[in-house]
């Protein structure tokens, strides 16, 4: 039988896990309902990292915006918005607006194959820079080598609405360096020192792509929704249920994970349109990322 628990330190979690807590994802309500710990078969496949969470964003949920927007600036029906640039050096919005919301649990399932819970945050009153009112609801399920990821946003305002989600988790791995990363992709996008998506250039790399002596921070046009994992003791398979698919990939100066974000759009979305779309009043718009756990492989 898997079970869930709660824990109340200085911040609220919630624990799910099989039987023996030999797989067990910890989930962080204050922090946007992120996820703070996954271990599948006592392999470690996300951890949190000895950085602060205010810079590194490990295992954020970002909405409405994926990745950065330009100074905060962005026009929407002929209405100029301006973001608090929450990016002090680069003077740009990152990472959305609700990775620092505090999620409640409205919902709990407990059976002997998964586990499942359920978060909300309700905007009622909107932001600055975006004055718009919605809700958004993360399902989480664990099973005993997947992962289910569900998201739902529900525009509750009387005005539509842009916008993009992303998931920023990191992945680890014991030898980073003998780690392969396959993908479908035919076209890159190209980012000036900002982080600003500036143009598009098309892929040649070879894959498997090894990610030995290489840092990256780049973003990738998926020809596919199926992207994989490769390291020296566990296969991960990240799978999307969107029918358009974007994959930034960035490499921190921990020399133990990589980090693997399925995206809906790119960098400045709001003004260049890639992946950008619009909620109307009272419409919902759901996406699913899957994670599945292959253990004892070796580079296969």
């Amino acid at each position: 039988m898997y079970k869930i628990v709660e824990e109340n330190t200085e911040l609220d979690y919630v624990v799910l896990s099989n039987r023996d807590s030999s797989t067990t994802a910890r989930v962080c309500l204050n922090e946007g309902g992120r996820i703070t710990k996954l271990l599948v078969n006592s392999i470690k496949v996300i951890s949190g990292t000895p950085s602060n969470y205010k810079k590194d964003y490990a295992s954020a949920i970002l909405f409405p915006f994926a990745n950065r927007i330009k100074h905060g600036e962005y026009v929407f029906n002929n209405s100029k918005y301006k973001l608090v640039c929450n990016e002090e050096a680069n003077k740009n919005a990152i990472h959305g607006l609700v990775y620092n919301k505090y999620f409640k649990v409205i919902d709990k399932d407990i059976s002997t194959d998964f586990c499942s819970i359920t978060l909300r945050y309700i905007e009622k009153d909107g932001c600055e820079g975006f004055p718009f009112k919605y809700s958004i609801t993360v399902k989480y399920t664990l099973k005993e080598e997947s992962l289910l990821l569900k998201i739902t946003i529900k525009n509750d305002d009387d005005k539509s609405f842009p916008f993009t989600l992303g998931w920023h988790p990191y992945f680890l791995s014991s030898n980073l360096f003998n780690s392969k990363l396959s993908f479908s992709s035919n076209a890159n996008y190209k980012s000036n020192k900002q982080g600003i998506v500036i143009g598009k250039e098309d892929l040649k790399e070879e894959m498997p792509m090894l990610l030995k002596n290489r840092k990256f921070d780049d973003a990738y046009v998926l020809q596919s929704d199926l992207v994989k994992f490769i390291t020296p003791n566990y296969q991960l398979q990240l799978e999307s249920s969107a029918e358009h698919n974007f994959l930034q990939i960035y490499t921190p100066d921990l020399s133990d994970r990589i980090a693997i974000e399925p995206m809906t759009g790119v960098s400045d979305s709001f003004n260049n349109n890639i992946g950008k779309q619009i909620i109307c009043s009272n419409d919902d718009y759901s996406i699913e990322w899957q994670i599945k756990i292959i253990t004892n492989t070796l580079n296969n």
